[in-house]
């Protein structure tokens, strides 16, 4: 079984990650992984939206990356051979 979209996958598993932010270590202490940089790039979006809203200021290191946490996409996994 597959949950719909609009039923707050993201903003559950965001708001967990914003609760338990310590925005005084100037370090990434959460890695959310998608499968697509398009997904990588909403969860982003929802994830600085709500830290707006519950007041968690998030140190950003560029337009892509925050510092605090870290949305990525993959489309490979090396494997040496």
């Amino acid at each position: 079984m597959v949950a719909q979209s609009g039923t707050g996958k993201t903003a559950t598993f965001s708001i967990s990650i914003l609760q338990t932010i310590n925005t005084t270590q100037r370090e990434t202490q959460a890695l959310v992984l998608s499968p697509t940089r398009e997904l990588a790039t909403q969860i982003q979006s929802v994830i600085l939206a709500l830290g707006e809203y519950l007041n968690v200021p998030l140190q950003t290191l560029s337009q892509s990356l925050s510092s605090h946490i870290l949305p990525s996409y993959f489309t490979r996994i090396y494997s040496p051979r």
